[in-house]
């Protein structure tokens, strides 16, 4: 049951699909974009780590779209030094409520790494997930642009996961924007602070 909501995701993004490449429209939320952020997260087991996050997307077809997601965090103190990675890849359709406001839907799959190193002790461990997500955008003119999402994921080793994701995007140019990246999530909390260029 768990694993149907991002099959049915991903079956409903690929009806119809076409290839030609869309420009970024300054006029609505852009599904063609590259983004760089500084990340702090936090989780329940007391990691609080920083790091960095690349986020991805290219819009194909008129609704179409991939995504991809690098995040990598260190948490150092005397005694421990925890390194976490997630990779992500997605596809997903977007709809237009308006020429300004979207709605879009994207299935996605990934792994996570992490490294752990304790009085001298060196533990590794990985996971795979696959999960769905739902989203909201809202352009205001071409200087403001607004994300609200739900996102869920179901990992292999350890319990599924739920939650919302924000953002908030000030443009500085058609193309380019400074912006803040906020995700709350059953066990994890993460904000970000980085730059954006739509292409």
């Amino acid at each position: 049951m768990k694993r149907a909501l991002a099959i049915a995701t991903l079956v409903a993004a690929t009806s119809g699909l076409t290839t030609t490449v869309q420009a970024a429209d300054s006029a609505r939320p852009a599904y063609s974009s590259i983004q760089g952020f500084y990340i702090n997260q936090d989780d329940d087991a007391g990691y609080d780590g920083d790091g960095f996050m690349a986020r991805g997307e290219l819009q194909f077809g008129a609704r179409y779209f991939f995504s991809a997601e690098l995040m990598t965090t260190t948490d150092s103190d005397i005694a421990t030094n925890a390194d976490v990675r997630h990779y992500q890849l997605g596809f997903g359709r977007f709809f237009e409520i308006n020429n300004a406001f979207t709605f879009d839907a994207q299935a996605f799959i990934g792994k996570t790494d992490t490294d752990l190193d304790q009085n001298s002790v060196h533990l590794k461990g990985d996971d795979e997930f696959l999960g769905a997500q739902l989203g909201l955008r809202k352009r205001f003119g071409n200087q403001f642009e607004a994300g609200l999402g739900y996102r869920y994921t179901d990992y292999r080793d350890v319990d599924a996961e739920k939650g919302f994701l924000l953002d908030a995007f000030y443009y500085f140019t058609n193309r380019l924007a400074a912006g803040v990246h906020y995700r709350s999530f059953d066990n994890t909390d993460s904000w970000a602070l980085g730059l954006r260029y739509d292409f």
